[in-house]
């Protein structure tokens, strides 16, 4: 019986705007903040843009994911990090529809690898300003 409920969704026209629409009605189910929301519908509409309003939701897979990546990395205005949060949304989209609704088969999405930026450190002289204590009768001492 299983397997029949697996063919029939298959089989099922389903656009993405009214798959996106289950899935934000699922989250709100969930409880999920109003910005959470937010930023699913932010990402998943740049991800339909490129991807197209009408294109088949049976056959989202890694590979799509991969051009999707490339995409954006082409783009030159996102580092690693904003695609990898991006991805982090589309990657809850997308295993509802796979773990939940059965519209494709799961798949994993990598995230990219990333360079931490070494961190601007303070001198001594700043650090000596920092740790010194105040003086409980100017408070402008600097």
């Amino acid at each position: 019986m299983a397997v029949a409920l697996k063919i029939n969704q298959k089989h099922k026209q389903v656009t993405l705007k009214s798959a996106l629409e289950e899935f934000i009605r699922f989250t709100n189910s969930k409880n999920r903040s109003e910005k959470t929301v937010s930023n699913y519908r932010k990402e998943f509409s740049k991800f339909m843009e490129w991807y197209g309003e009408d294109g088949d939701i049976h056959s989202i897979d890694s590979d799509t994911i991969i051009s999707y990546i490339e995409y954006l990395k082409s783009q030159g205005s996102r580092k690693a990090v904003s695609i990898n949060t991006a991805l982090r949304h589309l990657k809850a989209i997308f295993n509802y529809w796979s773990l939940e609704k059965n519209y494709f088969p799961p798949f994993r999405i990598h995230m990219l690898e990333t360079q931490e930026e070494p961190k601007e450190v303070y001198t001594n002289d700043q650090l000596s300003i920092l740790t010194k204590k105040p003086s409980k009768y100017n408070f402008q001492e600097l």
